[in-house]
């Protein structure tokens, strides 16, 4: 089972993945989830990273170019991708394909994560696993990956400021319906 979630940004797509997370951890569901999140220091944003919501360790996704220790990766916009950051990630993602997760979560394909060669094999690799995924695409993003995701999806979400309060039961009745969980 695939469903990717969808929608503009800042509409509410990451808080509505850890959500998902929290409410299928909570009935039992044996799952893994990556996700990024903003950095902001003093109300402002810095940049992002991801976060392990099983060890909530965190690993930088990306800083603002004029961040001090900034000296590494791929410029996208005013950020630099921390390639480091994004290998790390993908071994991660590596390790919970191998590891016995029913279910898989990730955010976001997007234009910082498929900037990484290592992570975008990754997100193939769990793309073509048998683990069920749920994960966040950009909405407008042009990349093979982002379009192989959407292509093979059960189920395309789009988020909306109108229909956010209501996706998280949908999404967790959908798959508990849908999906191979064991609890």
């Amino acid at each position: 089972m695939l469903l990717v979630i969808t929608g503009e940004p800042r509409v509410g797509k990451s808080t509505l993945l850890l959500k998902v997370a929290s409410k299928l951890r909570d009935v039992g569901v044996n799952l893994y989830a990556l996700i990024a999140r903003e950095i902001r220091v003093n109300g402002i944003r810095r940049g992002f990273e991801f976060i392990d919501l099983i060890t909530n360790s965190t690993i930088n996704l990306a800083l603002v170019k004029d961040h001090s220790d900034v000296d590494y990766g791929i410029s996208i916009g005013r950020y630099m991708v921390d390639i480091n950051g994004c290998k790390r990630a993908a071994a991660l993602l590596r390790d919970a394909i191998r590891a016995d997760y029913m279910l898989i979560l990730f955010d976001e394909i997007g234009p910082m994560e498929l900037a990484s060669d290592d992570l975008s094999n990754a997100l193939m690799e769990l793309l073509h696993s048998n683990k069920d995924v749920i994960a966040v695409v950009h909405k407008r993003i042009k990349h093979k990956v982002a379009d192989m995701y959407k292509a093979k999806a059960d189920k395309v979400i789009e988020v909306t400021k109108e229909n956010r309060d209501t996706l998280l039961k949908y999404i967790v009745d959908y798959y508990l319906r849908e999906g191979k969980q064991e609890r």
